[in-house]
């Protein structure tokens, strides 16, 4: 493009005629008498003059042999941008820009760009061009700024949305962008869905032990790490599963990397759990509530598992008990007191236990099981489970030696128990005899093993139902006497080796007199005291009565 350069080119623009009718070029018809229009130089003049405006406005020079510059000249315009963008003159929050050239109203689609003053603090607006009209800026999301969406220096680029009536901020060099909820895996999320997680949450809708997440957006596949969250709706009872968004089950394991075993999910808990691409499995992190799964401790400072702790099936501090008159109830108490599952399994520890058992009711509280026979003795267990306080019970231990743990069936929702005393029947079925009851001896009014003149020699295994079969020691008195003076002698022991353990009552009896010693020995056998025996002269008595025994 170039400027009319000719021999008879005027050297100034002549000046400007007052605008006409405006029309259109015609060739003119002269059969009708109609002129050709005649072309001023005025017009010429203003066509080359906007043709070099554009060009030279682009940054080009002009060029006489060049005839695609007006093209540059678009193209260079379009790409610089420099007609959307101008600088902030506004404030914090309050946003200005007047651009070249100046439009008198924003319309639908038009974009600003400008660099940004100063920062935005919350809610913003946007005056354009000098107008005394501003329209709130929103983010992506259709909402208010909140603050941080503009930064100082950063160039912000706008466009005007009729429907929100509003300038849509479409990004910021340096600042937060708003955007909308992401509702699929690949959309941007916003802050609120990341901090609350929702993405990754779901509630159950399964069964026990067989778990069910529905995600949204919906899991595409198990990845290793990705973690799923859920509200449990039912608690495990043993090896579990998760199936998330249907793409199948999947067993749960805990932190040892083994299956469940049961209580360490529980109804209403939160649990996490993430996706290990290695053991093919999903491993529980946490469970509100729970029992948590870790491996076996290898040093001082790790956390040990049950199977590691110390715990002996029967601990107990102070256990005692008390009942001084014939009754159907009595209350075992201690102040520190362990219950297991198991010989070997898992312990729970209780302190300050209170424990009443009433003869007269059946079940947790009462008797389970076996009625304690009349004239017998009675079990005492202490019982507890997940999510059930302490309890105990009565059991028959006349006709059957009593395990440490019960081996019978609990009652609904208790899982662990725990031998805590052996407790006299009176001849009445359903109530206890007197007795005191410290740590695990048992002082009761007792009864005789055995009394007769007969029993001379030995060793010889005595044999009595007076014994509990839970007896591990026994005591009472060792009594000898004789219708005339003589030598005596009566040795009660825990075999009948020897005499092993024995304890001697030795004595020159004045005729028709008796002497009784107290007596404690180990019980071997079941129900069984040794007995051996000496006398010189005369009818000779013996008798031998418990009334204390441990268990």
């Amino acid at each position: 493009m170039y400027q009319i350069d000719g021999s008879t080119a005027a050297t100034s623009k002549p000046a400007s005629t007052a605008l006409g009718t405006v029309g259109y070029f015609t060739d003119g018809n002269p059969a009708t008498g109609v002129p050709a229009t005649i072309v001023p130089a005025e017009f010429f003049n203003s066509v080359m003059l906007e043709l070099m405006n554009a060009i030279t406005g682009a940054g080009l020079p002009l060029s006489k042999s060049t005839t695609n510059q007006l093209y540059t000249a678009i193209q260079t315009i379009a790409q610089g941008g420099g007609t959307n963008y101008a600088l902030d003159t506004g404030t914090a929050n309050t946003y200005a820009a007047t651009y070249a050239p100046t439009i008198a109203a924003p319309v639908d689609g038009i974009v600003r760009a400008l660099k940004v003053k100063t920062a935005n603090t919350g809610a913003s607006t946007f005056a354009l061009d000098g107008s005394a009209t501003t329209y709130p800026v929103v983010g992506l999301a259709g909402s208010a700024l909140q603050g941080g969406e503009m930064v100082a220096g950063g160039i912000a680029v706008l466009r005007y949305s009729v429907t929100l009536a509003a300038w849509v901020l479409v990004h910021c060099t340096g600042a937060a962008l708003q955007v909308a909820p992401g509702t699929q895996s690949k959309h941007a999320a916003q802050l609120s869905q990341v901090q609350s997680g929702l993405s990754s949450y779901a509630v159950d809708s399964g069964t026990a032990n067989t778990y069910v997440a529905a995600l949204s957006p919906a899991l595409t596949a198990y990845t290793d790490g990705v973690k799923v969250r859920f509200r449990a709706l039912t608690a495990n009872t043993g090896a579990s599963t998760l199936n998330v968004n249907g793409l199948g089950a999947v067993a749960i394991y805990g932190g040892a990397h083994s299956a469940l075993a049961g209580g360490e999910i529980i109804a209403g808990g939160y649990c996490e759990a993430e996706y290990n691409s290695t053991l093919a499995k999903f491993v529980l992190l946490e469970c509100t509530g729970g029992a948590l799964q870790v491996p076996a401790a290898a040093s001082a400072s790790q956390a040990v598992n049950f199977g590691q702790v110390a715990a002996i099936a029967g601990t107990a501090r102070n256990l005692a008990a008390l009942l001084t008159a014939q009754g159907t109830t009595a209350t075992w108490t201690a102040d520190e007191l362990l219950i297991k599952t198991a010989l070997g399994g898992l312990s729970f520890l209780f302190n300050g236990a209170s424990v009443p058992v009433n003869l007269s009711v059946s079940g947790i509280g009462g008797v389970v099981g076996t009625t304690p026979a009349a004239s017998g003795f009675a079990a005492i267990y202490a019982a507890t489970g997940p999510g059930v306080s302490l309890k105990a019970f009565a059991t028959d231990a006349t006709a059957t030696k009593a395990q440490e743990v019960y081996t019978g069936t609990l009652p609904p929702g208790y899982t662990a128990s725990q031998l805590i005393g052996i407790a006299p029947i009176s001849a009445t079925v359903g109530q206890f005899a007197p007795f005191a009851q410290t740590d695990r001896r048992v002082d009761w009014a007792g009864g005789n093993v055995l009394t007769g003149s007969t029993f001379v020699g030995g060793p010889t295994a005595r044999t009595s139902t007076s014994i509990p079969l839970n007896a591990r020691f026994v005591g009472g008195f060792n009594q000898i006497g004789n219708s005339a003076a003589s030598a005596m002698s009566q040795t009660l022991a825990s075999t009948g080796i020897n005499n092993m353990g024995g304890q001697y009552c030795t004595y020159n009896i004045a005729a028709g007199t008796s002497i009784a010693i107290p007596f404690r020995v180990a019980v071997t056998a079941p129900q069984t005291i040794y007995q051996q025996t000496t006398n010189s002269a005369g009818t000779p008595g013996f008798t031998i009565s418990v009334n204390s025994f441990d268990f």
